[in-house]
């Protein structure tokens, strides 16, 4: 396979969601909180939306959010989690606290997560986004998320 969006394509929707439905019923089943794959889900589709103002990979992008709480998920240090897979250097960066290009844009994700609005609205200024365009995504991110865990 050359890149995750090649694989995705492959597999297609309804095998991502096989997936998904797996990897979230692994995850309940050693008790981990639901929340976690909830959580990265939201994350990931944040950021594989936003691609479409700030010119990114949208599969990159997706990774990252995926990725973004694995270590939790797996209760291992990420640096040993992402040891094991191999990821593009900007993919791999962003977990692991690294400046890189896709930065700002997981910051803009974080800072919604978190609702610290004031910073979300610079770095959506910076990313020049229109006003409101990162809340919406965050929104339509929630919803699939939840539509993806609920058919679990």
């Amino acid at each position: 396979m050359r890149s995750v969006r090649h694989a995705l394509a492959i597999l297609g929707d309804r095998e991502v969601r096989r997936w998904i439905r797996l990897v979230a019923t692994l995850v309940a089943g050693q008790n981990k909180p639901t929340d976690l794959v909830l959580t990265a889900l939201t994350r990931a589709r944040f950021c594989e939306l936003i691609t479409a103002k700030v010119g990114q990979d949208s599969a990159d992008l997706f990774l990252v959010g995926l990725l973004s709480l694995i270590d939790a998920i797996l209760e291992l240090p990420m640096g040993l989690v992402l040891d094991g897979i191999s990821l593009a250097p900007d993919v791999r960066a962003v977990p692991l606290g690294e400046r890189c290009r896709l930065s700002p844009i997981y910051d803009l994700m974080l800072t919604h997560e978190a609702g610290q609005w004031e910073e979300a609205a610079n770095l959506s200024a910076q990313l020049h986004l229109p006003d409101g365009f990162a809340a919406d995504i965050q929104w339509n991110a929630m919803q699939w998320a939840s539509q993806m865990t609920s058919e679990v």
